[in-house]
């Protein structure tokens, strides 16, 4: 998927499983797109009508692949983190800025949200004397997918991280907006 020649289209985020409610056991491939800002869309009919007549040299004969588009679960950040300076909103600022940049690669289709990763994040800046809080919240409203997804019912056992359904895919879609912490 990934090598199919720019001129084809293009695909940034691609997941293939067995369809196990289909009778021949076909495959399903979930794809994502980017646009021109760097964030998750549809792929174009065009793109995935180009990506199945690629497919045909490189499957095996009986395979019956469908393509379909995955789906997008806009999340955002809310964390509480603990500081000894006097000067909160530098770091405020700080740790928005490092929540911003490792987020800034998208995810695969179907990995989870690692919110270890987070607190890991915010306790590597020098300033943060403890990260206390990480919640990752839905944001569906006019300006993101309008997914429905329950995050409180996805969490891990350990509270370690958010399991992502195979075909879909989380994104931290505007950093400035999505992530909002508080520093105490």
């Amino acid at each position: 998927v990934y090598s199919m020649p720019p001129q084809a289209g293009s695909v940034k985020r691609a997941n293939i499983m067995q369809d196990s409610n289909s009778f021949k056991k076909n495959l399903n491939l979930y794809v994502m797109g980017e646009d021109a800002d760097g964030n998750l869309t549809e792929v174009s009919t065009t793109t995935k009508e180009n990506l199945k007549i690629w497919l045909q040299s490189k499957k095996m004969i009986n395979d019956t692949i469908d393509i379909l588009d995955a789906q997008i679960i806009n999340v955002g950040i809310r964390f509480i983190a603990d500081t000894d300076l006097q000067d909160k909103d530098s770091v405020l600022i700080k740790c928005i800025e490092a929540l911003k940049n490792k987020y800034q690669e998208k995810f695969d289709i179907g990995q989870s949200f690692s919110l270890s990763e987070v607190y890991k994040t915010l306790n590597l800046i020098p300033e943060i004397t403890d990260c206390k809080s990480v919640k990752l919240f839905l944001q569906n409203d006019a300006n993101y997918a309008s997914t429905n997804f329950d995050i409180n019912s996805n969490i891990s056992a350990d509270g370690s991280h958010v399991f992502c359904p195979e075909r879909s895919v989380y994104e931290v879609k505007y950093g400035n907006i999505d992530i909002i912490g508080t520093i105490i």
